[in-house]
């Protein structure tokens, strides 16, 4: 994998309180970036789940928060011992995402840290500006730079 600068600026953040947030055009690496930070987190023995919104959008555990969270609990032992570092990529497919990640950052406290991605195409990136931005971090991967290449 090429080593994305912006690598760099997301692991200092990586088990803190904050919610991370990368967004970028379609096709720029943002999933390829999750699976590589999951990979990471999982060498140093840390608890992960990675889930494609996209792919499983109909699922029923992601229309409602609450469901989501028993999700959690039960199938991935949030809550008990090491806390979990959810990615869940292509968050923008979530019905009603603002709504969703306002009751997920409740119930779940610091038992897990959100590493979503979106497209910047959507429109949680404008609409999301109000909610939490003390808790959340925000990243923007672009295409390719020079040195990246």
């Amino acid at each position: 994998m090429i080593q994305r600068k912006v690598t760099e600026q997301i692991m200092p953040w990586l088990g803190t309180t904050k919610i991370l947030n990368i967004k970028g055009a379609r096709r720029v690496g943002k999933t390829t970036l999750l699976r590589h930070l999951e990979q990471q987190l999982k060498d140093k023995g840390e608890k992960t789940l990675y889930l494609s919104v996209e792919h499983q959008r109909h699922l029923p555990i992601f229309r409602d928060p609450s469901v989501f969270v028993r999700f959690l609990r039960e199938q991935h032992s949030m809550g008990k011992g090491k806390k979990l570092f959810l990615f869940l990529d292509d968050f923008q497919y979530i019905w009603d995402p603002i709504h969703f990640l306002k009751q997920l950052d409740e119930m779940t406290g610091n038992e897990c840290q959100l590493i979503l991605s979106a497209s910047t195409t959507f429109h949680i990136m404008k609409t999301a500006e109000g909610f939490g931005s003390d808790r959340r971090k925000k990243f923007f991967l672009r295409h390719l730079s020079f040195a990246e290449y």
